[in-house]
C-alpha cells in the first residue's frame, strides 16, 4: 500500500519513513503523533512562528509539524485501492510544502 501511494505522489517520499510513521500511528490507534512530529501549539511554545523555518529553532531541528486533519473535500488526492483515505498533514520544515499521510485504522 505504501509503495502504491508513493507511485502517485510527486515529489516521492521516503517509503521507509512513511512505514515507520504509519506503524507508530497504528501502535497508538492514531491517538499520538510519531516522535518526530509536533503540533503547531507545541512548536509555538518553543519559539517557532508561522512563516519561520521550523528547524531554525534548535529544539525543533529534525521535527515536522503534524496532526491537523485534512479531508480532501475537492477529491484531488489519489484513491488508494479504490478508497479515499483520511489524511494527516506534515509541513516540511522550511519548504512550505505539506506531505499527507493516510491515517490507518489497521496494520499496513
Amino acid at each position: 500500500m505504501v509503495h502504491a501511494a508513493n507511485v502517485q505522489l510527486s515529489p516521492k517520499i521516503d517509503e521507509q519513513e512513511l512505514i515507520e510513521i504509519l506503524r507508530s500511528l497504528n501502535s497508538t490507534n492514531n491517538k499520538r503523533l510519531p516522535p518526530k512530529f509536533v503540533i503547531k501549539q507545541e512548536a509555538r511554545s518553543q519559539g517557532w512562528r508561522p512563516g519561520k523555518d521550523l528547524w531554525s529553532v534548535s529544539t525543533l531541528r529534525g521535527a515536522s509539524i503534524g496532526g491537523d486533519r485534512f479531508k480532501n473535500l475537492e477529491g484531488r488526492l489519489p484513491r488508494i485501492n479504490g478508497a479515499r483515505p483520511t489524511l494527516t498533514t506534515r509541513a516540511d520544515a522550511g519548504e512550505g510544502n505539506a506531505s499527507f499521510f493516510p491515517r490507518m485504522e489497521s496494520g499496513l
